[in-house]
């Protein structure tokens, strides 16, 4: 199964985030504002008796560090904003890169690329996305939340988008 290990979001950053995607233009695949989550790791494709292993060391993380708040900044792209694929806003606070290393030494999983963020949307083959979106909301504040759950997800792509669901 297609996994990654998430943090939730609440409602009024989520409206804020989803926003930001109405002014996107081109070939994207806008994120539902329902999926809208922080990236902590992508897994990738893992077994389902990997996945039970990652799910506990997962919950016992969420005991780890609390009452944190994340910050929700800027506007960016992966590989990079001159051909995008994944449109992102940043997610940033000091907790959030322990809790990647915790992860990382427990599972193990090393991410040198890691970057904690929420997918916006997805640029789709050949589509172009204009550069104002960058220009406009590059360093963005879209404002600050306490730190929700971690959770492990699964992700089923489909041709109208991934179908998120906690394993």
């Amino acid at each position: 199964m297609r996994c990654f290990i998430a943090l939730e979001i609440g409602g009024e950053i989520k409206e804020k985030i989803f926003e930001i995607s109405r002014n996107i233009d081109g070939n994207a695949k806008k994120v539902e504002k329902e999926n809208l989550h922080a990236t902590l790791i992508f897994l990738g494709e893992i077994s389902e008796e990997k996945a039970l292993e990652i799910k506990k060391i997962v919950n016992d993380a969420n005991s780890l560090i609390c009452n944190y708040e994340i910050e929700f900044k800027g506007v960016g792209a992966f590989p990079s904003e001159s051909r995008p694929r994944v449109i992102w806003v940043g997610a940033h606070a000091p907790e959030i890169n322990a809790l990647h290393k915790i992860l990382c030494e427990r599972i193990p999983f090393h991410d040198e690329r890691f970057h904690p963020h929420v997918t916006i949307a997805r640029v789709r083959d050949g589509g172009k996305i204009g550069r104002n979106l960058f220009e406009k909301y590059g360093n963005e504040f879209f404002g600050k939340e306490s730190a929700g759950k971690i959770v492990l997800k699964k992700s089923t792509l489909t041709p109208n988008g991934p179908i998120y669901e906690d394993v």
